[in-house]
């Protein structure tokens, strides 16, 4: 059984760590602009295994190949073996463009505050060099796209992560800055996912809406995930 991408205690998404290509449509912002973009996770500090991604910016084939089989784009995000849901790389790479606002193939500590503050939250600066440092795992003091799925992967509990989740759902207009079911069943459909699997991924993520109003804010999740408030 592959780990689940699921939100539970003290533990975000994960998506089983193998070598993946992406073909990202031909327009989409990638890491390192046109052509292949190279994702090599490095090795962990305590001297574990190597886990290597490649996105390979294609460009139209719409192919998701990963392991030992391939899969649509459209079916990219549909739940593996497990029957739960499974973030693909298509996804990933979404998420992280959304982040990269100026799509230069970083996240920033400038862009970080923007969507911070999107949020009505105004942490210092330090903590932000901070929440990106945790996850600059090759140590190259940046956070590009290999960091990126690697703390996807690993499903990390850091602050960055927590964010990332949350701006992964909060794309309903009607409550702007806030994660719906409806806003779950919105991005869940766009990635394929099977009925079954987005909904029981809905139940799991409304879990963390401390006041059971339908909405689950910024600092509900992050309270649900670290048992702490944010900064």
């Amino acid at each position: 059984n592959h780990p689940t991408f699921v939100v539970v205690k003290r533990s975000l998404c994960r998506y089983p760590p193998h070598a993946m290509s992406i073909a990202i449509p031909e327009g989409s912002p990638t890491a390192g602009g046109s052509g292949a973009v190279s994702v090599s996770t490095p090795p962990s500090r305590a001297g574990g295994s190597r886990d290597d991604a490649t996105a390979t910016a294609a460009g139209g084939s719409g192919t998701v190949g990963g392991g030992s089989g391939s899969s649509s784009a459209a079916a990219a995000g549909a739940g593996g073996s497990s029957g739960k849901y499974e973030e693909s790389p298509i996804a990933m790479q979404r998420l992280f463009n959304k982040l990269d606002v100026n799509h230069d193939g970083y996240i920033t500590s400038d862009e970080i505050g923007v969507v911070m503050k999107s949020l009505r939250l105004f942490p210092p600066a330090k903590r932000i060099k901070e929440m990106l440092h945790e996850v600059d795992y090759d140590h190259d003091g940046k956070v590009g796209l290999h960091d990126f799925v690697m703390m996807r992967q690993k499903g990390a509990p850091v602050e960055l992560n927590i964010l990332a989740e949350f701006k992964k759902y909060d794309v309903s207009t009607l409550h702007r800055g806030f994660i719906t079911p409806e806003s779950i069943q919105r991005v869940l459909r766009s990635e394929g996912v099977d009925e079954s699997i987005l909904e029981a991924k809905i139940e799991e993520m409304m879990k963390s809406d401390s006041n059971a109003d339908g909405k689950v804010s910024y600092r509900d999740l992050f309270e649900f995930m670290t048992e702490r408030v944010p900064d």
